[in-house]
């Protein structure tokens, strides 16, 4: 037996605002930030639900999912005490004007995480970080896309080295032990000894 519906249009409850009754003890709700949602009412009242998304840009932006990574970007590229700062900041990777003025100009510009163990990443890494130059990748996307990553072409394809390693079945570590004691490059090691 359903309970009476209660009006609670005008009222607020943290970001959100009830607009109107839709159905299904659901109401579509304004956020502090202009955008529009459908959610459920005991959500939005129990604080299950405090604004449109995760990623609303209103509010602490030190409380938000993607702050540390905003903050950790600022300062490779421009504390000089900061830990990474000699492989970003020293070798002249800036953050682009936008998201260096805006941290929520960087959570619109890259959205949510698809997943929490995603990082950012920069596509080419002589390049700052831009919209046009970051996306979100898992640990092994990164780690085919570092500055030291060894490249080979095998039948007009470009692989990493490890990776080629793994499509051609082989050890690795082993080869990698091997490659550093020839005199070879890389790819001459590959094209006499495994091709």
């Amino acid at each position: 037996m359903g309970g009476k519906k209660i009006d609670i249009t005008g009222q607020k409850f943290n970001k959100l605002k009830a607009i109107k009754y839709v159905a299904n003890k659901k109401w579509l709700f304004e956020c502090d930030c202009g955008k529009k949602v459908i959610k459920t009412t005991s959500d939005v009242k129990r604080n299950k639900i405090i604004s449109c998304s995760k990623i609303c840009t209103t509010g602490n932006p030190s409380k938000h999912c993607l702050y540390q990574t905003w903050d950790g970007i600022k300062k490779r590229c421009y504390q000089k005490n900061s830990t990474g700062y000699k492989n970003y900041g020293a070798r002249g990777i800036k953050m682009c004007n936008e998201w260096k003025e805006s941290f929520w100009n960087f959570v619109k510009d890259m959205g949510e995480k698809p997943f929490k163990s995603f990082s950012i990443e920069r596509l080419d890494n002589n390049k700052n970080y831009s919209k046009d130059n970051c996306t979100w990748a898992s640990s092994k996307e990164q780690s085919e896309n570092r500055r030291n990553n060894i490249y080979i072409v095998y039948k007009n394809e470009t692989y990493t080295f490890y990776t080629l390693s793994k499509l051609l079945n082989l050890k690795h570590s082993t080869v990698y032990w091997r490659l550093k004691k020839s005199s070879l490059t890389p790819q001459e090691y590959f094209n006499k000894y495994i091709f």
